[in-house]
Formats: structure tokens, sequence, C-alpha cells
């Protein structure tokens, strides 16, 4: 295997976990929760979460897998959509 090989399996799995990834590091960094919390004052969780989950899907030009992830390791989110790379970019 060759470190593209390597690296293409490597992206390919993070993508399946980059949602739960994102809301895991809002919910450790102390600030970035706090401005999420003010966003649920204002908004539906729901709304807020699919938002963000839209645009970090948006970001990096993945596509949805349509199998969720019901065990996320953020306590933010209760499941994720996994992602995989957009073939047509």
């Amino acid at each position: 295997m060759d470190t593209k090989k390597f690296m293409s399996a490597v992206f390919e799995k993070f993508n399946n976990v980059l949602t739960d990834e994102v809301f895991y590091f809002i919910e450790n960094d102390r600030e970035l929760l706090h401005d999420y919390l003010l966003l649920l004052q204002d908004n539906k969780l729901n709304v807020v979460n699919s938002t963000i989950a839209k645009m970090i899907k948006d970001k990096y030009g993945l596509e949805n897998l349509w199998t969720k992830n019901k065990e996320p390791r953020s306590k933010l989110i209760q499941s994720h959509e996994r992602f995989t790379k957009n073939l047509k970019q």
C-alpha cells in the first residue's frame, strides 16, 4: 500500500465521523460551546444541528451515505449522517 491509498482510506473513514468530531470539538471548546448554547436560545436544536451538518458537508464537498451513526462521541447530538467524498468533484 502506498501513502496515497493509505490516506484515501483514512479520509474515507474520517468522513464517516466528521460531523461527530466537529460537534465533539464544539463541546470541548469553552467559547464555542458558549456560542452554540446561545444559538439554541433563539433556534430549535434540530435546525441548528442540521444547519451545522449541512455546512460541514458543503465545506468539504461530501455526500450523504444515507446511514446514521447512532452512537456519537459528542453529547450534543444523538446521531449523525455519515458522509463520503463527492465523486463528482
